[in-house]
């Protein structure tokens, strides 16, 4: 993607990501993953320590598959 900048190279830039699961009980529930980086940067590169996920979540205990996150 950036092959003029090494520190740019092995980035994780798709975010943030989405998954919908349901659970064993019926229920679904949406994660959104914001970001896998230490401090949430905006522009990350290499040197951003990764490992650190940032999410939001939503469970539908009704059954129901309105999974709005505010």
């Amino acid at each position: 993607m950036f092959p003029d900048n090494p520190q740019k190279k092995h980035v994780v830039y798709t975010m943030p990501r989405v998954m919908i699961v349901k659970t064993h009980k019926g229920h679904y529930a949406k994660l959104i993953m914001e970001n896998i980086y230490k401090d949430s940067p905006a522009n990350p590169d290499r040197t951003n320590k990764p490992g650190y996920i940032t999410f939001r979540y939503s469970i539908q205990m009704d059954g129901s598959t309105n999974l709005n996150i505010p």
